[in-house]
């Protein structure tokens, strides 16, 4: 492998545990209240509230629809 092939491997490598790294870190600042607020807020919860946790439910629910709807996207031309 030449060393310019091989720096430019180690540099995408290096942009991609970046990328997941950043990813993973929002994912944990956002989804873990959330989740943890959906939890608290169920029947039987420490703060009982069906109408924030319908409302949560919903913002959730629709947020992890988001990745199906750009695979379907990403199909139409197929």
């Amino acid at each position: 492998m030449s060393p310019v092939l091989f720096e430019l491997l180690l540099r995408s490598i290096w942009e991609t545990v970046l990328m997941t790294g950043a990813s993973g870190l929002i994912s944990l600042v956002f989804g873990l209240p959330l989740g943890l607020a959906l939890v608290a807020t169920d029947r039987g919860g420490i703060a009982e509230s069906l109408w924030i946790n319908r409302i949560l439910g919903a913002v959730i629910n629709g947020f992890r629809s988001v990745p199906f709807i750009i695979l379907l996207v990403a199909l139409i031309p197929v």
